[in-house]
């Protein structure tokens, strides 16, 4: 988390937030929770539920602050997270073999926490090519 924070991302992880029946709630929770901002732009992908009548609803009301930025279907390179993990498995799968499953969820939580790792060895791996 502390990548998305260098990369100018803010993550935020609620109960309220992960049991949301729908996104318009998701929406909804995510402006609740940050009332000094005059405008809140939220990334989501092409899927179906984030587009569903619900939301749109929501995002049309004349005070809504959220401004949502759909990536283009089938796009990956575009969305952050899906870099992130692409950089996970260069790091901690490529031509490794961890004999446990402890062993294998400990890499993954230690390159979780060491994502702040200096420009040479991350900075050009999110890159958009």
């Amino acid at each position: 988390m502390k990548l998305l924070a260098c990369l100018g991302f803010e993550y935020r992880k609620s109960k309220a937030l992960s049991k949301a029946a729908d996104e318009a709630k998701q929406a909804a929770f995510i402006e609740a929770n940050n009332p000094t901002k005059r405008g809140i732009r939220v990334i989501w992908d092409n899927a179906a539920y984030h587009k569903g009548p619900d939301v749109r609803a929501f995002l049309q009301r004349p005070e809504c602050r959220i401004h949502l930025i759909q990536l283009s279907t089938y796009c990956s390179h575009l969305n952050p997270i899906e870099r992130l993990w692409a950089v996970l498995h260069e790091y901690v799968t490529h031509n490794k073999v961890y004999e446990t499953r402890h062993d294998f969820a400990r890499a993954i939580l230690n390159f979780l926490r060491d994502t702040t790792l200096p420009p040479p060895k991350i900075g050009t791996a999110f890159a958009t090519k």
